[in-house]
């Protein structure tokens, strides 16, 4: 019975994405475009978005330091929908772009040679309005573009500040999470008050997302709205409602993608031949990567499809009807480790929200939104670390092979190796006899007064001037309010999971 309510689920998520996909149809036109890179001979990599019924303002989109292009993908399809011709672009030094030291005066560069080829895409090239965002890094970025060129408007920064001089004489917009990590409400205030007025034509503006958290201020549909009106009120672009089909279509692919995650892994974890499996998914990959290179599949896609192979096949090696229990145990720590992260980040906003009783209201839509985009960071993430390059070859890395040659050779071991990690970790942290329990509070007393010493020093090290007093601070307020409370309360849940036998050795217990 269980297994069928598991079959039900699976297909009702995949159908569910399916359904959110065709219901989404969208008029823009994408297409794969390089230009040149202020460095000789260089060339940077992009993707151009082209709506049915253009405007006269265009905008370049510029992603964050451990991101590329593509990350700004619901981004850009959300404002050309909206009528905007948009450029996302890889900035020099990261995936398919040229390669160079990392530099806030290169990005700005890229940022301006970017603005100038999308000016180009016009048959009069004065008549267009070029405006640029950027996230995190790429807000620092076209804040430098931004007074270097009077010209490019509007200018919108997300999820960074910047020095409150600049915030000031210049007519941008700063926008950042309720919950970001890195620049919180306190720090983006202390730049410029939140405006929540009508939009003014001489002055910056502070839009704070009440469902919004660094990672995902570009796939929050608040901070999408607040984008596009902004853009609009800027050019004087008659104010129309704003279409989100490419939010619906984003996450009908993160459903469609999870059932069949998840179909798939009910069809081939009860399969005997672990090593044979192996071999099918290997093959399956060398396959798509071959479809590739014959220019029949985008390296996109075929880098997405990789990597989902990888994943159930992770997954369709360990799972056993033994192993069942161990591997969920390690998924509730895994996952409880991010829940709890994600309520520290409300415990922290407790202020804002008594300033601000509406954004209690946000609270669950800020919950779902960043769990469900998880899914999609995951991918984006891994796509640089498992793939040298995009654009005409896809290029397996090392560690891709080893993935793949470890599974063959003994299938399962990768995720034997987290449980077995994470089960040593219950195990030490329930500390076994009743005797050895009673050290659990001195430990977090020590393990506190441990820190406030350290922060002591630091303190001392900062008035001296012997350390970066910005960065310690900023660091320091990660660790302090959102890393610490989180470790504590993992310790606790940890103490609730119940103490295990390594899957291993159960196994062989079993087999005896």
């Amino acid at each position: 019975m269980r297994k069928q309510y598991a079959y039900f689920f699976s297909f009702l998520t995949l159908i569910t994405g399916l359904f959110l996909i065709l219901s989404s149809p969208s008029e823009v036109s994408k297409t794969y475009v390089k230009f040149s890179a202020p460095s000789p001979g260089a060339t940077l990599q992009g993707k151009l978005y082209l709506p049915k019924n253009k405007s006269n303002l265009g905008i370049v989109l510029v992603h964050g330091v451990i991101w590329n292009k593509e990350y700004m993908d619901l981004m850009a399809q959300t404002l050309a929908d909206n009528g905007l011709m948009v450029l996302t672009f890889d900035i020099g030094g990261y995936a398919e772009s040229y390669h160079r030291a990392a530099s806030q005066g290169g990005n700005a560069k890229d940022v301006l040679a970017a603005v100038s080829f999308l000016r180009k895409q016009w048959p009069n090239p004065a008549d267009a309005a070029i405006g640029i965002v950027g996230h995190s890094m790429g807000g620092s970025a076209v804040i430098l573009a931004g007074l270097n060129d009077p010209n490019i408007h509007p200018v919108i920064c997300l999820g960074m500040n910047t020095d409150r001089t600049i915030a000031w004489q210049n007519r941008f917009l700063f926008s950042a999470g309720l919950y970001d990590q890195l620049h919180p409400p306190s720090e983006m205030r202390q730049m410029m008050p939140p405006i929540h007025s009508s939009f003014d034509q001489q002055a910056s503006r502070l839009f704070l997302s009440p469902t919004a958290n660094h990672q995902i201020e570009v796939f929050d549909y608040n901070t999408l709205a607040e984008t596009i009106h902004w853009c609009r009120q800027t050019e004087g672009i008659p104010g129309q409602p704003v279409k989100l089909t490419a939010l619906k279509f984003h996450y009908g692919k993160i459903f469609a993608g999870l059932g069949l995650f998840l179909v798939l892994n009910l069809l081939l974890c009860p399969y005997p031949n672990k090593r044979s499996l192996s071999l099918i998914f290997f093959v399956s990959a060398v396959v798509f990567f071959m479809l590739n290179l014959c220019h029949v599949l985008a390296p996109f896609v075929c880098s997405t499809i990789i990597i989902f192979i990888i994943c159930v096949m992770l997954i369709a090696n360990y799972w056993t009807k033994e192993r069942h229990p161990s591997l969920m145990r390690s998924f509730y720590l895994s996952f409880g480790f991010i829940a709890i992260l994600d309520i520290v980040n409300v415990g922290n906003a407790i202020g804002e929200y008594i300033s601000r009783p509406d954004y209690v209201l946000g609270i669950p839509a800020y919950i779902i939104q960043t769990w469900f985009n998880y899914l999609p960071c995951l991918f984006i993430f891994l796509r640089p670390h498992l793939f040298i390059q995009y654009s005409t070859a896809l290029v397996p890395s090392w560690g891709l092979i080893v993935i793949f040659i470890v599974e063959l050779c003994s299938p399962g071991l990768w995720v034997q190796l987290l449980v077995n990690l994470t089960h040593a970790h219950i195990n030490h942290a329930r500390l076994g006899t009743r005797h050895d329990q009673k050290k659990f509070y001195p430990q977090i007393f020590r393990l506190s007064g441990a820190l406030i010493v350290f922060g002591l020093i630091l303190r001392a090290l900062m008035a001296h001037h012997l350390i970066n007093r910005e960065i310690l601070l900023t660091g320091g307020g990660i660790f302090t309010c959102r890393l610490l409370p989180a470790v504590v309360l993992l310790i606790l849940l940890t103490r609730k999971l119940p103490v295990t036998t390594p899957p291993n050795a159960h196994e062989r217990k079993t087999g005896q």
